[in-house]
């Protein structure tokens, strides 16, 4: 199946309550389509330089993050990539906020979503733990929860983005996660 002929299923409905957007630009597959990256590097520019994690800013700056979003579109992105790649529980632990994961990533969806409107696809960012050689320290079950539960925060989004795994055991686990929604997953191996 060619992906002009994917696409042509996944066309935008009339009445878009209760029907899934589709998660790709109307355009993909037939021309350059033109996402957004390097999200996290562009909050992190001038005071918030210090921040180990700029998910918070969801919270903490959401006019900040949702300006940086309007920015992208404006510059022409036809998808919006949520401010989510390390709101995981585990890393989110290291800063005292493991309780606000869900919050944290939902807030994510809520500020693309926002930007985005009806005509934009969101896709949930999902970044890897880069445990290094804790990773032993993480059985398989404790993977699959960490990413389940930003999963399920983040199940609003039209698609996942699983960004630069390395570690086939995060990856598993994460796909899994993401997986129990039934939407798109985009998976890249970094």
């Amino acid at each position: 199946m060619t992906p002009t002929l994917f696409l042509s299923q996944l066309s935008r409905p009339e009445n878009k309550k209760n029907v899934m957007r589709s998660p790709f630009p109307p355009e993909f597959g037939q021309t350059l389509s033109i996402g957004h990256g390097a999200l996290g590097t562009m909050l992190r520019q001038g005071p918030r330089a210090a921040l180990t994690v700029v998910e918070e800013l969801n919270q903490t700056d959401p006019e900040f993050v949702r300006r940086l979003h309007a920015e992208y579109r404006t510059a022409g992105a036809g998808l919006l990539i949520t401010n989510t790649f390390g709101a995981n529980p585990i890393a989110l632990s290291e800063i005292g906020r493991a309780d606000d994961t869900a919050a944290l990533n939902a807030a994510g969806v809520d500020l693309a979503r926002s930007i985005a409107e009806s005509d934009v696809p969101v896709w949930a960012s999902i970044g890897p733990l880069d445990l290094g050689l804790r990773l032993d320290d993480y059985i398989p079950d404790l993977l699959r929860e960490a990413y389940a539960v930003q999963a399920r925060a983040l199940k609003d989004a039209d698609a996942s983005l699983l960004e630069t795994f390395r570690d086939p055991r995060e990856a598993e686990a994460a796909l899994a996660a993401v997986s129990a929604f039934g939407k798109p997953v985009i998976f890249q191996i970094g």
